[in-house]
């Protein structure tokens, strides 16, 4: 029980930490929990239940996607499952360790919007 609460409080500590900045279109956006490349692959290596990184990396992923396509009326995550968005991410990041998911998910969305003529 300690360590499940030991672990939740990390996580909450580590959201309010990573927060991080987005160039958008010209503005600057601060986004909050944003996990870097080089933690977000590092975090793939991990498995089983305690892969708390990934899940709330993933998560984090899914939740900034999914502002993007409401923000821009774009319903570019339709047809696209979360293991095919996670994998883009890893290939992204490995490529781009000096960068972050929040860049990493801004790119993708304009890629899948790109794709689906959106």
């Amino acid at each position: 029980m300690f360590k499940r609460c030991h672990t939740w409080v990390l996580v909450g500590v580590l959201y309010v930490a990573l927060a991080q900045v987005v160039p958008a279109g010209g503005a600057t956006i601060t986004t909050r929990g944003t996990p870097s490349c080089a933690n977000w692959i590092n975090s793939k290596g991990v498995s089983g239940q305690e892969n708390w990184p990934r899940t709330v990396a993933t998560a984090w992923l899914i939740g900034f996607l999914s502002g993007i396509a409401l923000d821009q009326g774009k319903n570019f995550l339709d047809g696209t499952d979360t293991d095919s968005l996670v994998l883009w991410v890893d290939n992204y990041c490995a490529a781009n360790s000096l960068k972050n998911v929040a860049e990493a998910g801004a790119v993708l969305s304009a890629e899948l919007a790109r794709q689906k003529g959106l």
